[in-house]
């Protein structure tokens, strides 16, 4: 997308970008999630991470239904968020999809019986990150709450911003969308290329 079909800030950014997601159709969301999937799994960082970081996708946000299943089959570490506060997410190791509870927003959370894990220390992990955007250096735009620039300044392994084509855009700065405490993923991933920054 261009900067003419976007607008300019975040705030309308953010609803621009909403929209158009939301406005995919649902059969062309799900080929591209598929894509996106398979390529995921191909990776030789997701295949040789032992913890994988992820999220419970929700509404029109890139699915990550088959990526938990395949992280719990291959018996790897499945890392999850809970929001605890402001600007705050603690991780839980999951050990199946069914200690997952809806958070006050209708997402997916792990229950508390999932024991708490912290995101420094391993240069091996892999976290999977969501976004409304992403450009090509990684940066990302997302929905305003501040909780995963937290999260990637923290982190000690690679990231990796998943996000359908249609959301990828060159320049968030050009767009007036970043902002200095903006933190870039490593990688972002979409269901026709990898980005490497």
């Amino acid at each position: 997308m261009t900067a003419d079909q976007l607008g300019h800030g975040k705030a309308d950014l953010r609803t621009r970008l909403r929209a158009a997601r939301n406005g995919l159709a649902p059969a062309e969301r799900s080929r591209a999630d598929e894509a996106i999937f398979h390529r995921l799994r191909a990776l030789s960082i997701f295949q040789a991470a032992p913890r994988i970081f992820c999220y419970c996708s929700f509404g029109s946000e890139v699915s990550t239904r088959q990526v938990l299943e395949a992280v719990l089959q291959a018996r790897k570490s499945l890392i999850l968020p809970r929001v605890a506060g402001a600007r705050t997410l603690t991780w839980h190791e999951v050990q199946s999809v069914h200690e997952l509870l809806p958070s006050r927003f209708g997402i997916m959370e792990p229950s508390s019986v999932c024991a708490s894990v912290e995101p420094r220390g391993f240069s091996d992990d892999l976290a999977l990150v969501p976004g409304l955007a992403f450009d090509r250096a990684g940066f990302r735009l997302g929905y305003g709450g501040g909780y995963y620039d937290a999260f990637l300044t923290e982190f000690s392994g690679i990231s990796l911003g998943l996000c359908r084509h249609a959301q990828l855009v060159d320049d968030l700065f050009e767009l007036s969308a970043r902002e200095d405490h903006d933190r870039p993923v490593d990688m972002v991933l979409t269901e026709i290329e990898l980005i490497r920054v």
